[in-house]
């Protein structure tokens, strides 16, 4: 019981001198780290305040250097975007409807846009036909002359052996065979047969085309 007393009592005589050490001798160690701590929280302070200064400068610069400056677009991109919306798209029976209807401005309008002279139409059970073929069956010669006018081969023969010349031979268009004479068109020119426009006129007694048609020596 003694030897229980004695330790209690030790203890708390160690506990009394480091209390005693902590408030009366560390005393003036407490103030010193307090003004330390403000010296310490003041640098903080200023550190973080240059710190926000610098951020924001750096803000500034970045917003400087995002600021875009739009493009200027030249006249041609224009232009060629205005011409890549301008392009015409069509089909075979397009054409064919201008071709039928004579629509000359709408054959033009076809032809500087991709669409060949020389181009050859599917026509059912007709076969094959020439876009001169189409216009000189139906008659329409101000067709034909469109077509001419932008280098549509006078000689193109169809599917079935026929050259423009003996297509208006047959149908006795006499405008439509002067004026492919006039373009070029041969009058020497055999069928499958081995026929040519002359004596298609000849065989029909169209004497109005065989002057016009009349092999040259």
């Amino acid at each position: 019981m003694n030897k229980v007393f004695s330790t209690l009592l030790g203890c708390l005589l160690v506990v009394s001198i480091v209390m005693f050490k902590h408030f009366y001798i560390d005393a003036s160690n407490h103030e010193s780290l307090a003004d330390s701590a403000k010296i310490v929280d003041q640098q903080l302070a200023e550190v973080f305040s240059e710190e926000t200064e610098i951020a924001e400068e750096e803000t500034d610069v970045i917003e400087e250097k995002e600021t875009v400056t739009p493009l200027e677009t030249s006249d041609e991109n224009t232009n060629s975007q205005e011409e890549t919306s301008n392009t015409v798209s069509f089909t075979d029976d397009d054409v064919a409807q201008a071709i039928l209807f004579g629509d000359t401005a709408k054959i033009s309008t076809y032809l500087e846009n991709g669409l060949s002279p020389n181009h050859i139409l599917y026509q059912g059970e007709s076969g094959e036909r020439t876009l001169l073929l189409l216009a000189v069956a139906n008659a329409q010669n101000g067709s034909l002359q469109t077509l001419l006018e932008y280098n549509a081969d006078p000689n193109l023969m169809d599917s079935m052996g026929i050259s423009p010349l003996m297509g208006a031979t047959i149908s006795h268009n006499k405008q439509a065979v002067e004026l492919l004479l006039s373009f070029g068109a041969d009058r020497m020119l055999k069928n499958k047969f081995g026929v040519i426009a002359y004596e298609m006129a000849a065989s029909k007694g169209y004497d109005d085309l065989i002057p016009l048609l009349t092999p040259i020596p």
